[in-house]
């Protein structure tokens, strides 16, 4: 059952196309990720969804309610939404305990409640020390792990979630991952952007590629591994690797800078053999994204 449709979307800045006859389902209980590289339009297409931008051509259907162009969605259908962005919408003069109560409160959730449900959110994420400082004070890793706390407090029935694992460490990465599988066994819906390949093995669901503010491919992994061609990643590496490393990366044909390679991938395939190379080199990986790609034709 599909919660969220869009129907023909796109979005305008002045003169400047974001999006373009943007048209997708998200299903209940269900995971949709959506891959592509910096400046492809994911965090525009989110925000429209979780309704922070109206679209510019096109219509919206949120749980069953229709919005055409230039509508707002209704505060009920708001209530139904937990959005986490690049900026985590959180107050930096307040304590992560006074912002979870604010937030907590513009959901009819009182003081106790909001609590309660975030020490237990903030525990499984290795965060609850933070609960009494200020907002402000917080390392980006540790902010994103309050505005996940703060989108989750509602028990949303649609989660979107824009690069939600950018700053978080290996250990709140994999419990933010099991905790979208709870969520999906509860029937919520959740709506994930990334340009982190290697994200797409470990969520296992719809796959929608974006590109210059178009859909270009959807479907399962699986249907879309043979699809993409001539990847360019970049791979950035806890360590800067020494001369012996950066010949053994040329032969690969690496361009290599600093901590960060960039390597040419024949298909998707061979992203886990990238990452295996890398560690077997003496490399230590902590992100593989891609920067652009071939759909074998398709634009």
């Amino acid at each position: 059952m599909a919660i969220l449709e869009l129907k023909s979307i796109s979005k305008n800045f002045k003169e400047v196309r974001a999006l373009e006859d943007i048209s997708m389902s998200v299903e209940k209980g269900s995971i949709t990720v959506v891959i592509g590289p910096n400046g492809a339009g994911k965090s525009t297409m989110e925000k429209i969804m979780a309704g922070l931008y109206t679209q510019s051509s096109g219509a919206i259907v949120a749980f069953g309610k229709r919005f055409e162009r230039g509508e707002e969605y209704t505060p009920e259908i708001r209530e139904k939404i937990g959005y986490v962005g690049e900026n985590y919408a959180l107050y930096d003069n307040l304590t992560v305990k006074a912002n979870l109560e604010f937030f907590g409160a513009l959901y009819g959730i009182s003081k106790n409640e909001a609590d309660a449900a975030a020490q237990s959110m903030l525990r499984e994420l290795d965060a609850i020390e933070f609960f009494d400082r200020k907002v402000g004070t917080l390392s980006r890793g540790t902010k994103q792990k309050i505005a996940l706390c703060r989108a989750l407090l509602n028990e949303p029935e649609l989660l979107v979630l824009d690069e939600p694992t950018a700053f978080l460490d290996p250990y709140s990465a994999e419990t933010l991952r099991e905790k979208i599988e709870a969520l999906m066994h509860a029937n919520t819906a959740v709506v994930y952007a990334t340009q982190r390949l290697e994200e797409l093995g470990r969520l296992a669901g719809r796959v929608v590629l974006l590109n210059k503010g178009r859909i270009i491919a959807k479907g399962t992994l699986e249907e879309l591994l043979d699809k993409i061609r001539g990847i360019r990643v970049e791979a950035v590496l806890l360590n800067a690797p020494n001369q012996e490393q950066k010949k053994a990366l040329r032969k690969i044909g690496a361009l290599v800078t600093g901590n960060r390679a960039i390597i040419n991938v024949k298909s998707m395939k061979e992203l886990p053999s990238i990452s295996s190379s890398l560690v077997a080199l003496g490399l230590k990986v902590a992100t593989i994204s891609y920067l652009d790609y071939d759909l074998g034709g398709m634009k």
